[in-house]
C-alpha cells in the first residue's frame, strides 16, 4: 500500500488493485519527429511521435500532451491527433519541444479486466528555426547554500527542479508546490494527519492541485524525488508520519529557493 502510494504522489500515475504484473506494462520506444533538422524561416514546423512498431504486452492505447517553450514562454500551437503543428515566425531561434505519453495497459482474464495501470513519459527535443543560434542557457546564477538537515534533501530538491522542470514552468509554480509540501508537513505537526498513507495520499492531491495543468513538466522532478525518499523508506531512516513531515519540509525549502 505504501508503495503505491509513493508512487500515485510522484508520478500521477493511477494504479487499480494489484502490481503483480508490473514488470509486463512495458514502455514502448518512441521519439518526437519532424524536428531532424532546422525549419526554414517563416514555414510551418509539424511535430508528431514515431509510431510503436510492437505493442508490448497488455497495451491497449496511449494519449499525448504537448508543450513548447520558446525561451521562458509557452508558445501556442495547433494540436492534430498525435502531433501538433504551429508557424517557424521569421527569427532565428532554438525552441524547446515537450511531449508526455501516457500509456493505458489492461491485464485480463478472459473477458474479465483484472488490472488497469498507466505508465507516462516525457520526450523533448530542441526545434531550431532557421541557422541554429546555438543553446540559450539561462544567466549563471549562484546556486544557494542549505544548512544541514536531517535527510539534507533542500539541495537535492532545488538542483531537480531547476535541471529538469522548464524554466517558464518552475517560475510559475515551484512557489506553490513548496506550500503544498509545507502544508502537508503542518497538518501532521497539528495533529490532523497521523498516518503516513494518509500523508502521502492528501500529499498526492495537494500536489496534483499546485502544479495544475503543468503536471507534465513536473514530472521529471518527481519521478527522481521518488527515488531518493524510497530509499529513505526503504532504509528505514522514514517511518513515522513526523519523519515524513520533515523531509517534505526539507523539499519545500529547496523549492522555495528557486528563482
Amino acid at each position: 500500500m505504501l508503495l503505491r502510494l509513493f508512487v500515485t504522489f510522484v508520478t500521477f500515475v493511477v494504479l487499480c488493485t494489484t502490481s503483480a504484473f508490473a514488470a509486463d506494462f512495458v514502455v514502448p520506444q518512441q521519439k518526437i519527429v519532424g524536428a531532424e533538422s532546422a525549419v526554414p524561416l517563416g514555414e510551418l514546423v509539424d511535430l508528431t511521435i514515431s509510431p510503436i512498431k510492437d505493442p508490448p504486452k497488455h497495451f491497449v492505447s496511449y494519449s499525448v500532451a504537448w508543450k513548447v517553450f520558446d525561451g521562458d514562454k509557452e508558445k501556442r500551437v495547433r494540436e492534430y491527433q498525435d502531433g501538433i503543428f504551429f508557424g517557424a515566425g521569421v527569427v532565428t531561434k532554438r525552441m524547446t519541444a515537450l511531449v508526455a505519453i501516457t500509456y493505458l495497459y489492461a491485464v485480463k482474464e478472459g473477458d474479465k479486466t483484472t488490472e488497469i495501470t498507466t505508465r507516462t513519459v516525457i520526450i523533448s527535443t530542441p526545434v531550431i528555426i532557421g541557422e541554429d543560434p546555438g543553446p540559450s542557457p539561462d544567466p549563471a546564477a549562484p546556486e544557494p547554500s542549505f544548512p544541514e538537515a536531517r535527510y539534507n534533501l533542500q539541495k537535492k530538491s532545488y538542483s531537480l527542479a531547476t535541471s529538469k522542470v522548464p524554466a517558464a514552468i518552475r517560475k510559475n509554480t515551484a512557489t506553490a508546490v513548496a506550500k503544498s509540501f509545507e502544508a502537508m508537513a503542518s497538518a501532521v505537526a497539528a495533529g490532523a494527519i497521523k498516518e503516513v498513507d494518509e500523508l502521502l495520499k492528501k500529499t498526492a492531491e495537494s500536489n496534483r492541485a499546485a502544479v495544475g495543468v503543468n503536471k507534465a513538466g513536473w514530472e521529471p522532478f518527481f519521478k527522481e524525488m521518488q527515488d531518493t525518499l524510497y530509499s529513505l523508506y526503504e532504509g528505514k531512516q522514514m517511518v513515522t508520519a513526523s519523519d515524513f513531515a520533515e523531509a517534505w519540509r526539507e523539499v519545500a525549502a529547496g523549492l522555495k529557493a528557486v528563482k
